[in-house]
């Protein structure tokens, strides 16, 4: 009950403050090749790591920011992890988990991040070398099964136009049609619950 009294509250702050006042640019955004996105597990027997291979392409993203300075709606930022491209630093983990996600049938998990609000009363304007924590409203695509999530984000502004962006949010798989999956005959299982991982640096280029 709080987690769906604080999505509806995210979502009227970022899609109702977020009006016609508000001041929208849109950027050229490149994410640089140190960026990061990985899933995070564990089983009844280790932990595991599965990292993206993946190199994102320029994405032109808009970017409304409001009359107050505190809340941004974004537009087309979504980040995608191939399924395919996944590593966890073993060949059977790789397949058991390409299977798992139904690799061939739903190629891409997609994370959409639709805005970001500061709760501190300060302003995005301030942001500069200091660590800020936004609450942010994204949506998780995995299968073929879309949910609406909140979680905290770390984000600080580097030089040169770029931020640097870092998040972890738990889900459980069954929430989006996956079944866990079980190795050598069941002895090893992987638990439901896994973080998805991101440690984002990002330039920013005001499109004209």
């Amino acid at each position: 009950m709080k987690t769906l009294l604080l999505l509806f509250g995210l979502s009227f702050l970022i899609f109702g403050f977020v009006s016609d006042r508000s001041i929208r640019n849109v950027y050229t955004t490149y994410i640089e090749d140190n960026s990061r996105l990985y899933i995070e597990g564990s089983s009844n027997v280790n932990t595991f790591e599965c990292n993206s291979k993946d190199k994102c392409a320029p994405i032109s993203v808009g970017i409304s920011l409001n009359a107050s300075g505190d809340t941004v709606r974004f537009s087309n930022a979504m980040l995608q992890l191939h399924t395919m491209n996944l590593d966890c630093s073993n060949s059977k983990m790789n397949s058991d988990l390409q299977d798992a996600l139904k690799a061939e049938q739903y190629p891409v998990i997609k994370i959409d991040l639709l805005g970001v609000m500061l709760n501190d009363g300060s302003r995005f304007d301030d942001i500069e070398n200091d660590w800020k924590t936004v609450k942010a409203l994204a949506t998780f695509t995995i299968t073929n099964v879309t949910k609406r999530v909140v979680m905290d984000v770390r984000v600080r502004k580097l030089e040169n136009g770029k931020y640097r962006f870092m998040a972890q949010k738990q889900v459980k798989m069954t929430d989006y049609n996956v079944q866990p999956p079980e190795v050598l005959f069941g002895m090893i299982k992987v638990n439901n619950a896994i973080s998805i991982n991101m440690d984002v640096t990002a330039r920013l280029v005001k499109e004209q």
